[in-house]
This record gives structure tokens, C-alpha cells and sequence, in this order.
């Protein structure tokens, strides 16, 4: 016991406490500053995620714009030779797969504490339209392979095969509707969105 003393009374109890306060003042500055370039790099590359997809949104607005128009044109053309019996050709028609920036929006979306609510509930509204574009464009893609060049209706063949390719293109017209609708609400987006970001 008389040594636990002697040694208990070279201790110096302020140069003890001075030292564990320094350690705990070095290790929680350690973390903050850890903490602070985490932030920063996280903050940085949501600035260029946003860069990203301001470029992009442009570009999506012009093109958007461009197969509304093109919709405008077509879609009545196509409606008006239906309505006269005649069945165009539509097949053919192919979207390719990734061509809108998903990845990007749900990168934004998962660091959605750097955005304000607006445009977060914009992006998601984006994010919304363009998974409903792609499964539009999907089931267009999917009709247009239904479709069977037919001889004019002579009666060589039945006639259940003019119905049924004038329901297709019927479905095929509605879809390029709802194609078209979808391309107007993502246009009135992006130019909200420009706005916020």
C-alpha cells in the first residue's frame, strides 16, 4: 500500500488533467474537422450533380419541345387516317433503353438535404414523368411490334384481322396521346425547375 502511496503522490494531477484535455480536445476537433470535409465534398458534388442536370434539363427542355410539335403533326395525321379506314404504318418504332438522366435525379434525391423542398418535390414530380414517359415509350415500342402490313379489304382475309389491327392502332394512337401529354407536364416542369436550381 505504501507504494500505491509514493506513487499516487508523483502524479501530477494538473499536468494529467491538462493532458487528457488536450487529447479530448484534439480528438473532438479531429472528428469535426473530419465531419466539416465530408460535408464539403458531399456539398461539392451535389453542386455538380445540379450542374449536371441543369445541362441537362436544357437540353431535355429543347427536345421535348421539339416531339411535342412533332406530336401535334403526327398524332392528327395518324387520328385523321384511322378515322378514314386507312391503318399507317407504325411499326418499327424503337426508343433507346437509358436515355434519360435517372441516375442523376435519384443521386439528387438521395442528397436531398442540400436542395430546398421546391425543387425537391419538382425533381421527384421530373423523376415521376420521365419513368412514366419510359413506360409509355415501352408499351409504343410494344404495339408497334403488333402491327402486321394487311392487303387492302378484299375479302381474301378476315375481316377480324382488320379489326383487331385497327384496335392495336387505336391503342397505338392513344398511347401516343399520353406520350404527348407526358412531354407538355415534364416542359412546364423543367422551366420550374430552372428557376430553383
Amino acid at each position: 500500500m505504501s507504494k500505491l502511496k509514493k506513487v499516487l503522490k508523483k502524479i501530477n494531477y494538473i499536468q494529467l488533467s491538462l493532458d487528457l484535455i488536450i487529447v479530448f480536445i484534439g480528438v473532438t476537433l479531429a472528428f469535426v474537422f473530419t465531419n466539416y470535409k465530408e460535408q464539403q465534398k458531399e456539398e461539392k458534388e451535389t453542386q455538380r450533380v445540379i450542374g449536371l442536370l441543369k445541362v441537362g434539363i436544357e437540353r431535355y427542355e429543347g427536345l421535348f419541345k421539339g416531339f411535342i410539335q412533332r406530336h401535334d403533326v403526327y398524332n392528327e395525321e395518324f387520328r385523321e387516317r384511322l378515322n378514314n379506314g386507312f391503318v399507317q404504318n407504325y411499326q418499327g418504332i424503337t426508343y433507346p433503353s437509358p436515355q434519360y438522366p435517372t441516375h442523376v435525379i435519384s443521386q439528387l434525391l438521395s442528397n436531398q438535404r442540400n436542395l430546398n423542398t421546391d425543387a425537391y418535390v419538382l425533381l421527384i414530380s421530373f423523376s415521376n414523368g420521365i419513368k412514366r414517359l419510359i413506360y409509355t415509350e415501352e408499351k409504343l415500342v410494344e404495339n408497334s411490334e403488333k402491327y402486321i402490313q394487311l392487303p387492302e379489304n378484299t375479302g381474301a382475309v378476315s375481316p377480324i384481322y382488320y379489326i383487331e389491327q385497327e384496335k392495336w392502332a387505336r391503342q397505338y394512337l392513344r398511347y401516343l396521346d399520353i406520350r404527348k401529354n407526358i412531354l407538355q407536364e415534364l416542359v412546364a416542369i423543367i422551366s420550374q425547375l430552372k428557376t430553383l436550381i
